[in-house]
């Protein structure tokens, strides 16, 4: 029977019941218990009432519970503290039909500051996930009509670390919206709002370390003469806030000005990297940058190096030298950049290193096939980190030598040069090294070469006839000895010695001289035989003195091999054995003779050689038989 439309949030609605008959006239009766409960009507997100912190089913406040008197039931205390339009007011009773009034509930006067969010935990630095709205509201949180003015305070509960973002909001409607509110420091907080004399706080939420945005040096490296530095560069890998940051990150350290030594990179372990041996191979004054993807990097101050020799640098030397001339290379001890660093003396050694050889290497001869020797001294010894090597020479010509230089402690350093062949001096001969036949090519033939006073192929165009001899003069050298030079070079094919001996050639073309190697001429296979001792004349049958037969080589030497020597008579009947097998080369007969009287001649032979003729001999006939000369054959 009394009820409102709207009310206030937080205002007593006061409505009336009674039990009534049909028509609706109070009937009163035994006395009821009757119940009052609230209905929401379905939220919508254009609600103007609604805000965040009353997402819960809103309370009915007061005693829902009245018992009728005379059949009239008082609410004095009910209330809605929620602003929301079509309540529904629903009373209930045990046997009586249900009733039920809507009404509307609207917002108090301006009391306070309502603050919904941030909610969650933030990154330090980064914008709130979840940004704050502020709203001035009544008593019960519900949205004031009032037109905020002047500016609305933002801090933390940690009044010392500041809120950053865009603070200066205007208020629409009451309301405060935010956008990029950020922390950067680590820590627990809640926002705090003021507004005149109304204040507001946010939830509590935790800032907590970021990705990481920045690096710092903690710990800057020291200076020094070592190439360690002591200390250690220390780095921290910071978020945008300036916190250490939440993940690892790989540290790389980039000289400025100088040149590193030891390991330049290093892994942070709970966003500190620290580096073990990292240090400086250089003088002079220079910086470190540190740098880590994806962060902004940091730089040392102002570092000065002292120079500590680490190396070895080549600050004089050739790249082309002649034959046996000096090289006279100059080496010093140096930093990392390569700068003069004196220091205690330092015995440096050389040392001579080759390149492969070829078939086609142009300055390569036979009698160089040994390792080339280094000449000189090849050891000495720093003063104030310069050594001097003034003697150093090459008497093999060859391209692509390598000179290595080394020492105790620092890196060795080595330079490349070519030897070349110096000014025509002599002939060098290669071959023949080993033994030949007589009478046959030299199994290998000698190549002359007019060469520098080392035996390196000379420059140089050979002109006038090449003599050649044996160093046993009487004896005769065959084969085509006329050769024509070909870049300085006269090159044999067919040179033989008929005479068993030992000897060498020798070679001369104008003032040059040059002799081969020595080598022996020995026996070679038989060629061809010899009467040495002819079959006599007479009557006796067998032959006195006996032929003897020489087997010789080409060359008119006993040969090296045996032979079975053949008696053939031409003109005359043989008598004894016709064969005889020679004995180093020599086959004497021993009972060889002739069984018939005149003229003849016997031609003794052997397998693969030339046969030899004897002398003509004259045969007596002795009787040794009766012939019948004159007969018939009928009578």
């Amino acid at each position: 029977t009394s009820s409102v439309t709207t009310a206030v949030a937080g205002a007593s609605l006061q409505p009336v019941v009674i039990t009534a008959d049909g028509g609706g006239v109070l009937a009163p009766g035994a006395s009821q218990l009757v119940t009052a409960t609230l209905v929401e009507s379905p939220r919508t997100a254009s609600d103007p009432l609604q805000i965040p912190e009353h997402a819960s089913p809103v309370v009915l406040h007061g005693n829902t519970t009245q018992m009728t008197v005379n059949g009239v039931a008082s609410f004095t205390d009910l209330s809605v503290h929620t602003a929301r339009a079509n309540y529904t007011l629903r009373f209930t009773t045990g046997g009586l039909t249900n009733v039920s009034i809507t009404f509307n509930i609207t917002a108090g006067p301006a009391a306070k500051l309502g603050v919904s969010g941030p909610a969650s935990n933030a990154a330090a630095g980064v914008a709130l996930p979840v940004q704050p709205v502020v709203t001035v509201t009544d008593a019960f949180g519900n949205a004031a009509n009032f037109s905020a003015t002047g500016a609305l305070g933002v801090s933390l509960s940690n009044a010392s670390v500041p809120v950053f973002g865009t603070l200066d909001q205007v208020a629409v409607g009451g309301t405060f919206n935010f956008t990029d509110l950020s922390v950067n420091k680590v820590g627990s907080y809640h926002l705090v709002f003021t507004l005149g004399s109304f204040s507001g706080n946010s939830t509590p939420f935790t800032v907590v370390p970021g990705a990481p945005f920045q690096l710092h040096v903690a710990a800057m490296p020291g200076n020094g003469a070592s190439t360690v530095f002591n200390p250690q560069p220390r780095i921290h890998a910071l978020d945008v806030g300036g916190n250490l940051a939440a993940s690892e990150v790989v540290v790389t350290a980039v000289f400025v000005g100088a040149i590193a030594s030891g390991n330049t990179t290093a892994v942070s372990v709970n966003s500190v990297a620290t580096f073990t041996n990292l240090g400086v191979a250089s003088s002079g004054h220079f910086r470190v940058v540190f740098t880590a993807p994806g962060t902004v990097p940091a730089l040392s101050a102002n570092i000065t190096g002292v120079a500590v020799a680490s190396k070895l640098v080549v600050t004089s030397s050739v790249t082309t030298a002649v034959a046996g001339a000096s090289l006279q290379p100059v080496v010093i001890t140096a930093d990392g950049g390569g700068v003069l660093a004196p220091g205690a003396s330092q015995l440096v050694t050389a040392t001579l290193v080759e390149s492969p050889r070829t078939a086609s290497d142009p300055l390569q001869i036979p009698e160089h096939a040994s390792p080339v020797v280094l000449h000189g001294n090849t050891t000495q010894m720093t003063v104030n980190g310069v050594a001097s090597f003034t003697d150093l020479s090459v008497h093999t010509a060859r391209a692509n030598y390598t000179l290595r230089f080394t020492t105790g402690g620092l890196t060795n350093v080595s330079i490349t040069f070519n030897i070349t062949a110096g000014p025509a001096a002599k002939l060098g001969v290669s071959g023949p090294a080993s033994n030949a036949a007589a009478g046959v090519a030299l199994p290998v033939q000698p190549v002359v070469t007019v060469t520098d006073a080392f035996g390196n192929a000379a420059n140089f165009s050979a002109t006038g006839a090449l003599g050649v001899s044996l160093s046993n003069a009487s004896v005769p050298v065959f084969g085509t000895l006329d050769q024509v030079a070909v870049g300085g070079t006269f090159n044999f094919t067919d040179l033989s010695v008929n005479k068993v001996g030992s000897y060498h050639l020798v070679f001369t073309l104008g003032s040059f001289s040059g002799n081969s190697t020595p080598f022996t001429v020995v026996p070679g296979a038989p060629f061809q035989l010899h009467v040495a001792a002819m079959p006599g004349n007479g009557a006796s049958t067998v032959f006195n003195p006996q032929p003897r037969i020489h087997a010789l080589d080409v060359g008119g030497n006993l040969a090296a091999s045996e032979v079975v020597v053949t008696a053939v008579f031409v003109g005359a009947i043989a008598s004894g054995n016709t064969t005889a097998v020679s004995v180093n080369s020599v086959a004497t007969f021993t009972n060889l003779g002739v069984a018939s009287s005149g003229h003849f001649r016997v031609v003794f032979t052997a397998p693969g050689t030339v046969p030899a003729l004897s002398a003509n001999i004259t045969g007596v006939a002795v009787a040794s038989k009766l012939v019948v000369t004159s007969s018939v054959t009928t009578a």
